[in-house]
């Protein structure tokens, strides 16, 4: 039976120390990778870690060890030089030492690694993103552009491009691939209106092409979104890749470390005005993407009433919601809808509503009524404090298509990628079983 592997990326307070019992300067932000497994402690004790994950694990700028532990194994993150971890997998024995393992220490990118397209070839951030994600050992990178605007840039920035490839969409020679893929997306939706002529002028157009690269194996996984409209975005996601079955809607999820804790919002990026559906599927999708990230999902659906006090408009919305996610989740952490004070004071809300499946717990996972809500929240705490924030966390789409924010860091495109690796080999690996 195939070892189940999750890696989680979540940013923790400051208080953890360095090896050595170094204390960590309060701006330094800090990194878990925890193995989660769904086999038997022997496996692990044996080694039995993909190779492909550790080498994803290596490239964490600023991050500094934290210990994860899962069952009888561990994982040992170190930090050399303030910008470069290297990952260790270590066997946690009964008298709590660590004998460790050295990770595939050189930064070279193996056969095996995942082929992650990068939209924006041309941008500096992703570009600069692409060539440390290789260095790294992260992915083999795959630029969309036209090389020699590419390499132009490459020589401006003092990059290197040796082992990452480039391919031009619109160059003649992609002629056969853009009319194959056409074919594809033509066939899949032939009863949504769509003709191969049509299909193939789509071709031209990166987030198409790239997503059709994933859509058909030749690549893992797909960045984008530094320039892109999201709407434009959304839109070919669903048509190239499409939702998973049991979903009716996909959205997208940003961690926030604060001082007060880690915190998981919802929905960030995709949906402007969801109804009590879309809020439900939301929600659904991030207890499930908490629980992958090794943490249990303490909801609370956010609105600007408490628990039916309003009972018309948005609140009435996020109210239905609550009434059929109870219903049909017994056992699941989620109450609302609540304002943020009583979502994030567990003693007030405890005492001015005692009824709340909440009762006792501390949220962690926050649910906005609405995409304007959410977003600005993000933004607002991320821009007015030292809150480190990663994301956007794709949920809900059939294979790892992932986006970034406009013009977001060369260090967010780089964790945003690790993401998508993680998801990749979750994925081939679900598949595999």
């Amino acid at each position: 039976m195939w070892l189940f592997i999750k890696i989680i990326q979540i940013f923790c307070e400051v208080r953890t120390q360095l090896v050595g019992e170094t204390q960590v300067s309060p701006t330094v932000s800090l990194s878990i990778f925890s193995v989660n497994c769904l086999d038997n402690a022997e496996d692990l004790a044996a080694g039995a870690v993909d190779e492909r994950v550790r080498r994803v694990l290596r490239a964490q700028p600023y991050a500094v060890r934290r210990q994860a532990e899962c069952f009888a194994g561990r994982l040992v993150l170190e930090q050399r030089d303030h910008d470069v971890t290297v990952a260790r997998f270590g066997v946690l024995t009964d008298d709590d030492e660590v004998v460790v393992h050295d990770a595939d220490a050189d930064h070279r990118v193996a056969a095996d690694a995942q082929r992650v397209v990068f939209a924006e070839g041309i941008h500096p951030n992703m570009l600069k993103a692409a060539v440390e994600a290789k260095a790294e050992g992260i992915c083999h990178p795959i630029l969309l552009g036209n090389e020699e605007r590419i390499e132009k840039l490459a020589k401006e920035l003092d990059l290197s491009l040796e082992g990452i490839e480039i391919v031009n969409l619109r160059h003649d020679r992609e002629s056969e691939r853009r009319e194959r893929y056409a074919r594809i997306l033509c066939e899949k939706r032939a009863r949504e209106g769509a003709n191969f002529q049509e299909a193939n002028d789509k071709m031209f157009e990166r987030n198409y092409f790239g997503m059709m690269m994933v859509e058909t194996g030749e690549a893992d996984a797909f960045v984008t979104g530094l320039y892109t409209k999201y709407s434009n975005t959304i839109k070919v996601a669903k048509e190239v890749i499409g939702i998973q079955p049991e979903y009716k809607h996909f959205g997208t999820m940003h961690i926030l470390n604060s001082k007060k804790g880690t915190y998981f919002i919802a929905d960030t990026l995709i949906n402007r005005h969801p109804d009590t559906d879309t809020l439900i599927d939301i929600a659904k999708l991030s207890a499930k993407a908490v629980r992958f990230f090794n943490q249990e999902p303490v909801m609370a659906m956010l609105s600007y009433s408490n628990f039916g006090s309003d009972a018309e408009g948005s609140p009435a919305k996020v109210h239905e919601a609550i009434n059929q996610l109870h219903r049909e989740y017994p056992d699941l952490a989620i109450d609302g809808e609540m304002q943020v004070k009583f979502a994030l004071n567990d003693t007030l809300r405890d005492e001015k509503y005692p009824f709340t499946r909440l009762k006792g717990k501390e949220v962690n996972t926050l649910v906005f009524p609405n995409l304007s809500s959410a977003n600005a929240t993000y933004q607002l705490i991320q821009s007015m404090s030292e809150t480190e924030v990663i994301g956007p966390i794709q949920m809900g789409l059939n294979k790892p298509i992932h986006f970034t924010d406009i013009e977001s860091s060369v260090r967010d495109i780089v964790n945003i990628t690790a993401i998508a690796c993680i998801d990749a080999i979750v994925d081939k690996k679900k598949k595999a079983q």
